[in-house]
């Protein structure tokens, strides 16, 4: 059974042998894509796609086909695209352009397309009541933040045109079962849980060893991430705890130069504002773009992982995080739901009650025994939903049930 799998980026290594910046992202579709290599009935390729000049780079490594297409039209992809026959085309990112332009050159009876964050979805939620605690500051914010989100909700319109034309659908969560039914209600969907990134699958937190009152934030690059609403929870908790640490991943946003930010009326700016007025300059740090590595050795040395977006469909973060055991606390958005119950395997809280936030993270760091509660059962938890032999086979069942479709007619 031969399979093309269409992605927005590849991982690190192979970016660079297409000379390709490389970042940190996308890992576990390197997991899915070398898992589903290394059977006998399956053949896999790789294919990132992007729009410019007609160009198609091919490079051969660990048993996978990698291609690099770049195209200026339609016609231009179809020639490059379908020179190979395949059983299954799988699409990861219904909210890129190109796939868009791919559901309509595919046979969509042999098409199927992963579920991703569902940005048209997300769009309802980018602003994340950012002035719920601390109203903006000036007028023009709110006319920025605005004009933020119609690029989200600009986005979302072709991601819904592709689901409105699939026939099938991988997905993982109650949320985005309900959000793509929506959207298409005729549309066959399949559940199936991802691949981790390689390395969290070993790897195991202690409270001996970790960074005490030390917390970890894996992104907040924009308000969907609520770094607005995780300065509200610091706050509360440098009051009895002065000394605790919020480490964040990606750069450094009261820093970062643009037209808006000049004119101090972006968002960038009202996050400085607040950390200023807070008196929180020593308890945040921003650690830039983490690589895998990086962010697993920074998740053991946390005290409690922190996930305060105002939505998700199923957060790869969290789920790092409490493969390795790390005691964590969400959101209760989205598809969170599905990663396990509340005080058992993570402590879950309203979105918009940073409150409550604050008060189950400091009741993880000065109670052992629920630290370690939450990380015993977060592991067996995300053993069993992160499972790689099983999510590889239950892929592969999906591929069968689309050929054995087309082969019935």
């Amino acid at each position: 059974m031969k399979i093309l799998i269409l992605a927005s980026k590849f991982s690190p290594k192979i970016a660079e042998v297409f000379g390709l910046r490389a970042d940190p992202f996308g890992g576990w579709l390197e997991g899915i894509s070398i898992n589903l290599s290394q059977r006998d009935d399956v053949t896999i390729s790789y294919s990132v796609l992007e729009k410019g000049m007609h160009n198609k780079k091919v490079t051969h490594f660990e048993k996978i086909k990698y291609q690099h297409i770049t195209y200026k039209n339609v016609k231009g992809l179809k020639e490059m695209l379908l020179s190979d026959e395949y059983d299954v085309y799988h699409i990861f990112g219904a909210e890129q352009d190109w796939a868009f332009d791919v559901a309509c050159i595919l046979d969509l009876s042999k098409t199927v397309v992963s579920i991703q964050g569902l940005i048209s979805f997300c769009s309802f939620h980018y602003l994340a009541n950012y002035n719920m605690y601390s109203k903006a500051y000036n007028l023009i914010l709110p006319i920025y933040m605005k004009l933020n989100q119609n690029v989200f909700v600009k986005r979302g319109l072709k991601e819904v045109k592709v689901y409105e034309k699939a026939r099938y659908c991988i997905g993982r969560t109650d949320w985005d079962y309900a959000a793509v039914k929506i959207l298409n209600p005729r549309i066959e969907y399949f559940k199936v849980n991802e691949i981790l990134r390689a390395s969290f699958y070993s790897g195991e937190w202690t409270i001996k060893t970790c960074k005490r009152n030390t917390i970890f934030v894996s992104q907040a690059g924009y308000p969907l991430k609520a770094m607005h609403m995780i300065l509200e929870t610091l706050k509360l908790l440098k009051q009895t705890m002065p000394d605790v640490l919020c480490r964040i991943g990606g750069d450094d946003i009261t820093k970062q130069t643009s037209l808006a930010i000049k004119l101090g009326v972006s968002y960038n700016n009202y996050i400085r504002k607040l950390i200023k007025s807070y008196g929180l300059e020593n308890n945040v740090v921003f650690l830039g773009l983490l690589t895998e590595e990086e962010v697993k050795r920074t998740l053991l040395e946390s005290h409690v992982f922190y996930c305060a977006s105002s939505i998700e469909n199923s957060s790869n973060s969290l789920a790092e995080a409490m493969y390795l055991g790390v005691p964590s606390v969400a959101s209760y958005v989205g598809g969170s739901s599905c990663f396990g119950k509340h005080k058992e395997s993570l402590y879950f809280y309203p979105f918009d009650e940073p409150y409550l936030a604050a008060h189950y993270i400091q009741e993880i760091m000065q109670n052992e025994e629920i630290a370690n509660s939450l990380s015993l059962n977060a592991r067996k938890e995300m053993k069993l939903k992160f499972d790689q032999k099983k999510n590889t086979g239950d892929l592969v069942k999906v591929y069968n049930k689309i050929c054995k479709h087309n082969t019935q007619g």
